[in-house]
């Protein structure tokens, strides 16, 4: 087992998650699914070992729509990617009713990237993607196996496509969404074996709220994905450290882990990283001194600040005019390492932000608590907020923290 710093693991690489894939794929033919974790949990490592290790039976077919600006670049490169997906599948393409228009550019789909063939059929789309996507999907019921569509960064397509959110473009996400989610309910209410899984960097929910759109996914199930477990995070730490030939003792593991605190793959990752470029370039073995060298003056330093800078900048993404008192609250809550009650959130929101409505303040609460900047936990019979992550909460208060000293409350 490598380790991978960054990009998506496959094959022996892959870590563990049977309790989530299990539960997924128990999930998948009874429901279409939205997969729901913060950023580098591992949730496109996930996609791809779905994509890769089918329930029996099963076809799946992936899609990243990151960069699809309409719907019909999004139902374009859907249809790029089922018929890259079903090359051999000659009968089930020439009963589509566009398959006259479209063979010859279809015929490129195993020479031509599929991004730039989307990109080409697009236009051809312009009036027609509604009917073309129904007719695609709802074909897929003919095969002789059921299908599960995956779709990565399906919410930033969403957030792209609202725009300024003047009134056209929400009108527009309106209609795809409304359009999206008619179509999983006809394939539903007719048994047929199709089911789509969303997920991606942001939250959905949190981006069709700010459109009032939260209707158009209620069909949807959730499925959250959280960090590893202590447990198994160290042994993702053991097994690693003996496929890289630099073996962890226990008691390094244990500083690892409590030092992090919240132990999703990334981080675990970039700390193993620092630990073997240190092995490699100073001669020095893993200590837990050496552990806490490395979190104060690297993953808190400058050269680092961008494996953590997309928590701070997803906030402007979701939030726009909110996203400033966002950063001083979650300035605030990291001067408490024990958190901060409810009632003190609340005063803050009237010292920081007295404008601001009751229903945005809950929105911000409750999107830096589904995205995992923090957590509730119950402390003395009292509920508490704090860092979900004890690594973001020091980098938080290093770059973006107040000058002042923490204040307890009594």
């Amino acid at each position: 087992m490598k380790n991978i710093l960054g990009d998506p693991v496959v094959g022996e690489d892959f870590f563990d998650r049977e309790a989530e894939l299990k539960l997924l794929w128990a999930k998948i033919p009874r429901n279409s699914l939205i997969l729901a974790a913060p950023r580098r949990v591992g949730k496109t490592s996930i996609r791809y070992r779905l994509r890769d290790q089918p329930l029996p039976g099963w076809r799946v077919v992936m899609l990243n729509a990151e960069s699809h600006r309409s719907p019909a670049h999004f139902v374009a490169s859907l249809l790029v990617s089922l018929r890259e997906a079903l090359h051999d599948e000659l009968a089930f393409w020439e009963r589509m009713s566009f398959w006259s228009k479209m063979e010859g550019l279809l015929a490129k789909v195993r020479k031509l990237d599929l991004k730039f063939l989307a990109l080409e059929i697009e236009p051809i789309l312009a009036g027609a993607w509604e009917r073309t996507g129904h007719e695609l999907v709802g074909s897929l019921a003919s095969l002789d196996e059921p299908v599960l569509i995956i779709i990565d960064e399906f919410p930033i397509f969403i957030d792209r496509l609202a725009g300024e959110r003047d009134k056209e473009a929400i009108q527009e996400v309106a209609i795809f969404l409304h359009w999206f989610r008619g179509l999983r309910q006809a394939l539903a209410g007719e048994g047929r074996a199709v089911r789509f899984l969303l997920g991606g960097s942001i939250g959905l929910d949190a981006v069709v709220s700010t459109l009032g759109l939260t209707a158009t996914i209620n069909d949807l199930e959730v499925v959250p994905v959280g960090p590893f477990a202590r447990g198994v995070a160290d042994r993702f730490l053991e097994q690693m450290g003996e496929a890289e030939d630099l073996p962890l003792a226990p008691e390094v593991r244990r500083q690892i882990l409590d030092r992090l605190g919240w132990y999703i793959p990334f981080h675990l990752q970039l700390m193993f990283s620092r630990l073997k470029d240190r092995q490699v370039f100073r001669a020095e073995q893993p200590t837990a001194e050496v552990v806490d060298d490395i979190y104060q003056k690297e993953l808190l330093a400058p050269p680092y600040k961008k494996y953590f800078s997309h928590w701070d900048e997803r906030l402007d993404d979701v939030l726009t005019v909110e996203a400033d008192f966002a950063r001083k609250l979650l300035a605030r809550i990291a001067r408490d390492r024990k958190g901060v009650s409810d009632d003190l959130l609340r005063g803050l929101w009237q010292q920081l932000a007295p404008t601001l409505s009751r229903i945005d303040f809950r929105r911000v609460t409750a999107l830096l608590l589904h995205d995992g900047y923090v957590v509730a936990s119950n402390a003395d019979g009292q509920q508490r907020i704090h860092f979900a992550s004890a690594l973001l909460r020091d980098w938080w208060l290093h770059w973006y923290g107040e000058e002042e000293p923490p204040e307890d409350e009594p």
